[in-house]
């Protein structure tokens, strides 16, 4: 027997997936190109983390009609998901509103937001942020910038990989990809990866760029040349006022 909790947790489930269906998404979901026609729910139960995932297709009398899935990308069959399970699995509520996804683990903050519009909302401050971000150009990070960013990500993950997607969104965010200058810089990136591969510093394995451990080497050079320019430039301003000092002092021994 289900106690109170449980039982407000599965009408308020039950109405949340209620409210999705009546904007069931398509079985094709267009992910690029024209998504201004966007405006539909998908509704999952349960993880591929988990193991299994079942598709929310319907609501009957007995629980849930959808399709089950076991194995990540194993083929679907249909099924029913009965009510007492509703409220003991995982949800997920992804809303595809325009050029945006919004996902939902929770049945209440999702009928809150639909009752507010407040989706809406999110969607134009991130137009108005977009359109902010596109004002401005994307900075290309040099070589060493960009093995900096590496070295750094391998420090957390030694593991690390990527592709020139990735380092764009560790420097950009993820904006950059509705910025009007993403494929050269894109490509721009895709060539410095393959240029920092050629010199060594950077290994390509499985599609994905590893930190090389000459890397190292590369960085503490360019480090101690830095140091060396900085040192150079500090002594030319201390030549530079002493001999301003010399004037000076000559022009006051002049004038007396």
């Amino acid at each position: 027997m289900m106690n109170i909790w449980e039982k407000l947790r599965t009408v308020a489930r039950l109405a949340a997936i209620r409210r999705a269906l009546s904007r069931h998404a398509p079985n094709r979901i267009p992910l690029s190109g024209n998504l201004r026609e966007r405006n539909y729910y998908t509704v999952e139960l349960g993880s591929v983390q988990d193991g299994w995932s079942f598709n929310v297709e319907g609501i009957v009398s007995q629980g849930l009609d959808g399709y089950w899935y076991e194995g990540g990308f194993a083929p679907g069959f249909p099924a029913s998901l009965p009510k007492a399970s509703i409220s003991q699995s995982p949800l997920k509520i992804t809303y595809y509103i325009r050029e945006m996804e919004i996902r939902y683990t929770s049945a209440v903050k999702f009928l809150v937001h639909h009752l507010t519009f407040y989706p809406w909302f999110q969607l134009w401050r991130d137009r108005a942020s977009q359109f902010f971000f596109n004002r401005h150009k994307l900075v290309r990070s040099d070589r060493m910038s960009v093995l900096q960013i590496v070295l750094d990500q391998t420090y957390r993950r030694h593991d690390f990989g990527v592709g020139p997607g990735e380092l764009m969104n560790l420097i950009y965010g993820d904006r950059w990809a509705r910025h009007p200058d993403n494929v050269q810089v894109h490509g721009y990136y895709r060539l410095l990866l393959e240029s920092l591969a050629d010199s060594g510093d950077l290994t390509l394995e499985n599609h994905a760029y590893h930190l090389n451990p000459r890397a190292l080497s590369t960085l503490a050079q360019f480090e101690e040349d830095n140091r060396k320019h900085r040192d150079l430039v500090n002594l030319q301003w201390i030549i530079a006022g002493l001999t301003f000092a010399l004037v000076v002092v000559g022009l006051i021994q002049a004038f007396v």
